[in-house]
């Protein structure tokens, strides 16, 4: 007799550990046909019988077909167009328990908050899209060998004389789960060898205990109500309907999450209580992990921009209620984007992640700071009484920030530009705290970078007028009337004769009048309008040019300027040739004007760019000079034929020393290189008197000649000198 209780138990263990695939029906309902093919094939390789339909009616048609054998499981779609999963979840749950039909929602993560409804409702499990197939195929198997074993409990009774104890223990060791028995009144009476593994105790010493003794003292309340309720308020739902996941406690004293099942049995007259419990600690972890991914940067391992935004949600609650203030502080690096350019990615890479540490040592622990992307940080710094409780924390980050910073053999600076807004003063809202430092971010890198801006009302307007010059410029280039050239006439102080010109766009817009370059030309150098424009002057300043050239004007340059976009583009060179050609302007004519800047970020790309420009018989000039690098080991390896002091320098001459001294040296220093010396900013008769003193070649400015329209120009070259 014993022996074929043996036999039966290990026959039920086999059928209990190991779910057959071969005979488990799985339905898939997706109204996308894509994810029901991957489904249906990757679950039919594994054995398992599949069937899959596209909406929500048609899966309540296929469940109620009496003709159809009943499924084991459902793969359910949260959104479809028909009918959507959680209405599809209400009315089959109306029908069958979730241990009679497993069914685990499909859902993207975008909709994660109608995750914990379906759970609430019944559903058993979820997965998300894109479908990660281990997971997929993990939770499937699961919930079948949940499905499998509480069967396995539930139908004692009548499989078995079930007053026979031993016959029950021949059971219970059958399945492949941890099983305790327990009485109404939460008396342990039996458990499986699965059950003493997991949680560290024998048969005698759990028999006649209580089963609060395998959970948390403080979950002990919680489970007397949850009995109290099912037995005598007759509440079902909140024992019986739903696997649970609880916590729960080994002999050691160790906690660790659960899954239960829970169901009643009659025995003999008496009603028992089975709980069919999985250790769910590893999927626990794995879970964990996902989050963990969904909320952290992965390369500096600060908060992401979903967790930032939790963050501030929570700084903006707190300090309501607190009565305080907090700051909102965005930050980005100052020509960071360079430092890709030059040293590569991984190199950027490195920075970030030192800037990543240095801003979080920077912090108190009740601070937040997280990485948004590229170079963008955002922090909050909090519990302040006054906006000047943030400029001490400012200005020791700033001076963290602006320490070296050694990666391999260079040495590098992350200097900062950073826009604050600050709670309850400039909005209470964490949306428009988040827009306001943004703003003022954005002046504070108009005003040079490496230091912070605080937001202000007026940062508002301009940021309108910012966006209305942008669409408005955008329109301007598509019409042939707005945008239009002057040219500023260069003048050979030694010969005493014009040599040229230089091309300066100028834009007239029908409503706002004249706009000043100094405030377009930087507008469309951030919004990327810096290309049409520039391709717009370099066609015009050729096709004026060339006309020169054909109504007989010789020995002349049209100098144009080049933005550092437009001389970053690989198709640079090829661009300026092509323009020129179609022009038919010759070569020798056209001479292009770059800053010191330009250079020094990518040396060896832009000097093979100036030596195919001059191999085409194009000339170019360093503009600006002394306002950047000044550095004479950088103007030997450069094809260039001119230097142009930057006006600055001019203006004050003779009676600011500083500026002599430096006008002086680079007039040395340039002719000692073979190259000709522009001095822009001529604006006064003892500027050119200097100027012609120290051997300067070249002089443009307001006392020789204003900017002015093509005709007039020409009138001036071909005319006499300035007095």
């Amino acid at each position: 007799m014993l022996q074929a209780l043996e036999s039966e138990g290990e026959r039920m263990k086999a059928k209990a550990d190991v779910p057959s695939e071969q005979n488990t029906r799985i339905l898939i309902v997706d109204d996308n046909e894509l994810n029901r093919d991957m489904l249906r094939r990757r679950l039919s390789r594994k054995g398992y019988d599949v069937e899959d339909v596209d909406g929500g009616i048609a899966a309540l048609d296929c469940i109620a077909d009496e003709s159809v054998q009943n499924f084991d499981m459902v793969l359910l779609d949260v959104n479809m167009p028909d009918m959507d999963g959680i209405a599809v979840l209400t009315r089959l749950r109306e029908t069958y328990s979730t241990i009679e039909l497993p069914i685990i929602m499909v859902t993207a993560r975008a909709e994660s908050d109608l995750i914990g409804e379906a759970l609430e409702l019944g559903a058993n499990d979820y997965i998300t899209k894109p479908l990660d197939m281990k997971v997929a195929l993990a939770r499937i198997r699961t919930h079948l060998s949940v499905k499998a074993a509480a069967h396995e409990v539930s139908s004692m009774s009548s499989q078995l004389a079930l007053d026979n104890a031993s016959r029950i223990n021949v059971l219970l060791e059958s399945i492949g789960e941890a099983v305790v028995m327990s009485t109404d009144n939460g008396v342990i009476e039996s458990i499986n060898r699965v059950t003493e593994e997991m949680f560290g105790y024998s048969s005698d010493e759990l028999v006649g205990c209580s089963v609060n003794e395998l959970l948390p003292e403080n979950l002990h309340a919680a489970h007397i109500q949850h009995m109290d309720s099912y037995l005598n308020r007759g509440d079902h739902n909140s024992l019986l309907m739903h696997p649970r996941e609880a916590i729960a406690r080994r002999k050691s004293g160790e906690t660790f999450p659960v899954e239960l099942n829970l169901n009643e049995m009659h025995i003999s007259g008496r009603r028992m209580f089975t709980a069919v419990i999985r250790d769910i600690t590893e999927r626990r972890e794995k879970e964990q992990t996902i989050e963990n991914l969904a909320m952290i940067d992965s390369l500096t391992g600060l908060a992401n921009r979903f967790q930032f935004n939790g963050q501030l949600e929570q700084a903006v609650k707190s300090a309501a209620r607190d009565g305080k203030k907090f700051g909102v502080l965005f930050m980005d690096l100052d020509r960071f984007k360079e430092v890709n350019d030059t040293f590569g990615h991984d190199v950027g890479d490195e920075l970030l992640k030192v800037v990543g540490a240095r801003l979080h040592d920077s912090l108190r622990d009740s601070d937040a700071v997280a990485r948004l992307g590229g170079d963008e940080f955002a922090m909050v710094l909090t519990n302040l009484d006054s906006e000047q409780d943030l400029y001490r924390p400012l200005e020791t980050m700033l001076e963290n920030m602006r320490k070296p910073i050694k990666l391999g053999t260079y040495e590098h600076r992350a200097l900062p530009s950073i826009g604050i807004s600050v709670f309850p003063d400039n909005s209470k809202e964490a949306g428009e705290l988040v827009r306001m430092a943004d703003v003022a971010l954005y002046e504070a890198k108009n005003e040079g970078g490496n230091g912070y801006r605080f937001y202000d009302n007026e940062m508002d307007s301009q940021v309108k007028r910012r966006k209305l010059l942008v669409d408005a410029l955008r329109h301007a280039l598509e019409v042939d009337d707005e945008i239009s050239l002057v040219y500023q006439p260069q003048f050979d102080l030694r010969e005493g004769r014009w040599i040229g010109v230089e091309a300066l766009a100028r834009w007239n817009h029908p409503d706002m009048g004249f706009i000043s370059p100094e405030e377009f030309i930087p507008l469309a150098e951030h919004s990327s309008l810096i290309h049409p424009l520039g391709k717009l002057v370099l066609e015009e300043a050729c096709k004026t040019a060339a006309e020169w050239v054909e109504q007989g004007l010789r020995d002349f340059k049209m100098a144009v300027n080049i933005s550092a976009m437009q001389l970053k583009m690989d198709n640079f060179v090829e661009t300026v040739i092509d323009v020129r050609k179609a022009a038919n302007l010759p070569a020798e004519y056209l001479e292009l004007e770059i800053t010191e800047g330009m250079v020094m970020h990518d040396m060896e790309g832009v000097v093979k760019k100036l030596v195919a420009l001059k191999e085409d018989g194009i000339t170019t000039a360093i503009d600006d000079f002394g306002t950047g690098y000044s550095s004479l080991s950088y103007l030997k390896k450069l094809p260039v034929d001119r230097l142009k002091i930057d006006r600055s320098f001019i203006m004050d001459i003779p009676h600011d020393t500083d500026d002599v001294s430096i006008t002086k040296a680079i007039i040395s220093m340039g002719t000692a290189l073979g190259l000709e010396i522009v001095a822009e900013g001529v604006e006064e008769k003892n500027h050119m008197s200097f100027l012609e003193d120290q051997g300067c070649g070249i002089g443009q400015g307001y006392f020789l000649g204003k900017p002015m329209g093509a005709a007039e120009a020409i009138n001036v070259m071909t005319g006499a000198a300035p007095s």
